[in-house]
């Protein structure tokens, strides 16, 4: 059985943070704390993690935040980032959300990308 795809318009918030000042994969308890209290405000809540390891190269955190699909995924060596966000219904929580996130790894230069997804349906 196919499950039916949710129609309407979605957005895809894409962010790479190079040369990050703050190393919060290197204390995972640091980074759930700070990224809970960014989600605990308006109507973001019920946030889950999964976390993925391959050995040192690099470290994927998957989140699910109300009706949002976060992916954070690290390059420790290059203290690099990249942020995807993609939401059904985005919202100005959403955003704001999206902006703490590249704030607590405090990086030297951000390529932030916004897309409307799914404009076809």
């Amino acid at each position: 059985m196919i499950n039916k795809v949710k129609r309407g318009f979605a957005t895809h918030f894409m962010a790479d943070l190079y040369l990050c000042q703050r190393k919060l994969w290197e204390q995972p308890g640091e980074l759930i704390k700070a990224v809970t209290a960014i989600t605990e405000f308006g109507e973001v809540c019920g946030f889950q993690w999964i976390f993925q390891n391959s050995a040192s190269d690099w470290q994927r955190m998957i989140g699910v935040i109300g009706d949002s699909f976060l992916c954070i995924q690290v390059f420790p060596e290059e203290s690099f980032l990249t942020i995807d966000v993609f939401s059904w219904q985005p919202k100005p929580v959403l955003k704001n959300c999206c902006e703490s996130l590249i704030e607590i790894f405090q990086p030297q230069v951000v390529a932030v990308e916004s897309k409307i997804r799914a404009e076809h349906l």
